[in-house]
């Protein structure tokens, strides 16, 4: 659990330290659908990123932007599998204080909101009833997430997560 939260908090500083302006043009790419919404509040995909976090796990994770680097405002959320996906298929979230490994089949879902200080973890309450779609195209990942439920990591409150990743 504390190696989840630790990555939580290292891709929001890795992300302060970026100072590119986004598009002034109508985005068309395939991730121009690709959302997620926290609560009641929806977030637009601006960009997705993988990380290899070798030997145990790989991240991938999308941001609604890219932060300036004095300010942390990139809100996020990300997927951590045992191992990259190659091709299409069905994981189970892996519950908030799990202590065993992610599992093949499994998936552990975070959200982070830096301008709220609030980070979000998935529950695994609900994970009898949920299947995380991942999609695999040309070396591509995109993940659909129905609605599940997360914990604020500090207060314990419970809202709802839903959405898509398009890595682009």
């Amino acid at each position: 659990m504390n190696k989840h939260f630790l990555f939580v908090a290292f891709l929001g500083l890795a992300l302060t330290h970026c100072s590119l302006q986004g598009p002034e043009f109508p985005d068309t790419s395939p991730t121009a659908s690709a959302n997620w919404k926290l609560g009641t509040v929806t977030f637009k995909q601006y960009i997705a990123f993988r990380t290899d976090d070798s030997p145990s796990a790989t991240t991938i994770a999308a941001a609604d932007g890219i932060s300036s680097p004095t300010v942390l405002t990139v809100n996020s959320w990300s997927f951590q599998f045992s191992k990259l996906p190659t091709v299409d298929g069905n994981y189970k979230v892996y519950p908030n204080g799990g202590t065993a490994p992610i599992a093949a089949d499994e998936v552990l879902i975070t959200a982070s909101i830096p301008s709220l200080s609030k980070s979000f973890i998935a529950t695994g309450k609900d994970a009898a009833a949920v299947t995380i779609k991942v999609t695999v195209s040309g070396g591509k990942i995109a993940i659909e997430v129905p609605e599940i439920t997360v914990q604020e990591v500090s207060d314990k409150s419970l809202v709802k997560l839903n959405g898509k990743l398009v890595e682009n």
